[in-house]
């Protein structure tokens, strides 16, 4: 789990953006940038807790998804969502064949498999 400050700066870092580059890309000031990196205000000392909207500017000017962000960040699990392995699956038949017929049984059944193996992956790799 990392800040969202961390995610900004080892993506500005990966690119070679300058704080003010990015801020100008996810349309968020380069002030409010800054602290969010740093994770706090300088003149209140306060922790800077960014709007969703922030948030889904910043993923977006990094060429994520806000889960993806959500979930680095530890604001949501990845596991915390029923149904999202299925969901995906469902919305990726969508956007690749359109409106076709599936068996939605099956595609459940596959979301279960996918899931049950993820846990267990997660389990284990919690074990070591």
């Amino acid at each position: 789990m990392k800040a969202l400050g961390q995610l900004i700066k080892d993506y500005r870092a990966t690119n070679d953006l300058s704080l003010r580059e990015f801020a100008k890309k996810s349309n968020v000031s380069h002030s409010y940038i800054d602290k969010l990196e740093k994770g706090f205000d300088n003149r209140t000392g306060k922790k800077v807790e960014p709007t969703i909207d922030t948030i889904e500017k910043i993923s977006k000017a990094m060429n994520v998804s806000l889960e993806f962000v959500l979930t680095q960040t530890g604001k949501i699990s990845k596991y915390e969502k029923a149904g999202s392995i299925s969901e995906q699956i469902l919305k990726f038949i969508e956007n690749e064949y359109g409106d076709i017929n599936y068996n939605e049984s099956l595609v459940k059944d596959l979301a279960n498999v996918i899931e049950n193996h993820l846990t267990e992956t997660n389990n284990k790799k919690d074990s070591d």
